[in-house]
């Protein structure tokens, strides 16, 4: 892998970056000529030159031919260029309070393998760091060296991260993670990989709703993650996600439903994911008598008839319809995707 593709360190190597993106990106779209992508970015012609022979040297792009010329043009054909699909490929994994997701995929974000797993154990770093190394294998190409390939590793998780630094602030969902937990590079070192980077679980569904799903085409957005004891949401403003200092602008299972409630883990009291979490829950059918319920387990609890349940569920799907609407009154998105298993489940109340 050639040295330009690790960490960036000065202003011009970040500026080819940039324009690397915008080639990439362009190419994502269809095959093009180096002209064609001179003219679509408005990149100079010369650096377009010197930066197609940096990614076929790297095998990120493939000349798939000449590009047709137009009536009276002169000299020699264009070659039109595309993204390699059978070369380099990144990983992904998305983890939350009960699963984990490893993905594979192309320059094109074609997903080329996937596999998932329950979350072993939330209550030690170490442990969750080797589970993500472990089912990363699941994912990985055949051959001698499958990571050679490998442009690098995204990790999205629920919580406040330091970005930059490859840092977990602070996730509630996973109290083993220590504050300031260097988890990138933790993560590097267990899979092997040569970089890999941390992002908001939330901000990465939006990202991939806007360039492959739902969230095509708009420019303003909502995106709300709906699971048994987890709620986290995205914010797309004006085309551009709504980041915040740490990677967290619209954590609304932190939302405070009652300033008096239940503490919660992130340190606050009365948070909308503290009165949707099953500890909450097992607590109250345990206080109503209902043992037998709540032994049940929170899946069945989420799909019971019994009057008990329907009761509370009744008052937790209106704690988080107050938050949601909070939320939406605030940003007024022309769009609102719902995703995660309460979002596709038939709830009766």
């Amino acid at each position: 892998m050639p040295d330009w593709l690790a960490t960036p360190d000065s202003n011009q190597t970040f500026k080819r970056a940039v324009n690397r993106g915008m080639l990439l990106e362009a190419l994502r779209q269809e095959p093009a000529s180096r002209l064609s992508l001179h003219k679509q970015t408005g990149i100079r012609l010369s650096t377009v030159g010197e930066l197609v022979e940096e990614m076929l040297a790297a095998e990120l792009l493939v000349e798939t031919g000449a590009a047709k010329k137009a009536e009276g043009e002169r000299g020699r054909p264009e070659q039109h260029l595309a993204l390699n699909l059978d070369g380099p490929y990144a990983l992904g994994v998305s983890i939350d309070k009960e699963h984990l997701h490893a993905g594979r995929v192309n320059l094109a974000g074609q997903l080329l393998a996937s596999h998932q797993a329950d979350i072993e154990s939330n209550d030690k770093s170490i442990k969750l760091v080797n589970q993500i190394a472990r089912e990363v294998r699941q994912v990985l190409p055949g051959g001698p060296e499958p990571l050679a390939a490998c442009l690098g590793l995204g990790l999205a998780l629920p919580g406040i991260l330091d970005v930059e630094q490859g840092r977990v602030l602070l996730a509630s969902a996973f109290p083993g993670l220590e504050k300031g937990a260097p988890l990138a590079e933790r993560v590097e070192k267990a899979v092997g990989v040569r970089k890999a980077v941390l992002g908001n679980v939330a901000n990465a569904f939006m990202a991939a709703e806007r360039l492959y799903g739902a969230a095509r085409g708009y420019r303003d957005a909502v995106l709300i993650i709906l699971e048994p004891g987890q709620i986290g949401a995205a914010v797309l403003a004006d085309g551009r996600l709504v980041r915040g200092k740490f990677e967290s602008s619209a954590e609304l299972g932190h939302f405070k439903i009652e300033a008096d409630g239940p503490p919660c883990n992130c340190g606050g009291k009365g948070c909308l994911e503290t009165f949707i979490g099953w500890p909450y829950l097992y607590r109250k059918l345990v206080d109503k008598g209902r043992r037998d319920l709540a032994d049940a387990g929170v899946a069945a609890f989420w799909t019971s008839e019994h009057s008990t349940c329907k009761e509370l569920r009744c008052e937790a799907l209106r704690r988080m319809g107050r938050a949601i609407g909070s939320l939406i009154n605030l940003s007024r998105p022309s769009a609102v995707i719902l995703t995660g298993s309460l979002a596709v489940l038939k709830v009766t109340v």
